[in-house]
């Protein structure tokens, strides 16, 4: 008899820690760098798809990243810089829901973050709320990826609530490391497939990869 994919879930996120600690601090600090390298090589792109979802406003939703996360800030920097409106995750942990928050510069990931009763890190209270159909891509973060898409989550529930309410033809990339892609990940009905994923490998889409 074959295990149903959520009861699968709890195995296959313990074996993807395990993965994880086996990575030292420096190969994630370097795989980091090689993955945000990747994504900025194809900023362009993403940035038309974006702004064809935010009525021409380029709109991103990074993350930032818990420990052992592949660490896409140095990215948020350039896309600031560059003319993005850039969000991170503000979690509302009584509800349950989870908003795409603005910060107003590359300052702002020192000054206008604050640390939560859960010790995560998300924009402060002075930040703008974004509307989430105007997000036009999605950084997302994991424990587990695998070459078509699948997402194994932390539990939680909160992206699979928050991807499900974006508009359509936003851009959902699963960020991670190399060792975090396995064939296949136990996926339910209300998992949201990724777009793409990009490793410091390169980028995994419909099952081929690693493409620079």
């Amino acid at each position: 008899m074959s295990t149903r994919p959520g009861a699968a879930k709890p195995a296959a996120r313990q074996a993807a820690r395990e993965r994880l600690r086996a990575l030292d601090a420096d190969a994630r600090r370097d795989a980091s760098a090689r993955v945000c390298a990747h994504l900025a090589a194809r900023e362009v792109v993403l940035r038309d798809a974006a702004a064809r979802v935010g009525g021409g406003e380029p709109v991103a939703m990074l993350y930032l990243p818990l420990p052992g996360e592949v660490d896409v800030e140095p990215l948020a920097r350039q896309w600031l810089a560059a003319g993005w409106t850039v969000c991170f995750p503000r979690v509302g942990w009584g509800s349950g829901a989870m908003e795409a928050a603005a910060i107003a510069a590359a300052g702002g990931l020192d000054s206008e973050l604050e640390v939560s009763e859960h010790g995560v890190r998300m924009p402060g209270a002075a930040c703008r709320g974004v509307e989430i159909g105007r997000v036009g891509v999605v950084l997302t973060p994991g424990l587990a990826f695998d070459t078509h898409g699948g997402r194994l989550g932390r539990g939680g529930g909160f992206y699979d609530r928050f991807l499900s309410g974006l508009a359509p033809g936003a851009r959902v990339i699963g960020v991670a490391f190399s060792a975090q892609v396995v064939e296949r990940v136990p996926i339910e009905a209300h998992d949201r497939i990724m777009d793409a994923v990009v490793t410091e490998q390169g980028w995994w889409a419909d099952g081929v990869g690693p493409a620079d």
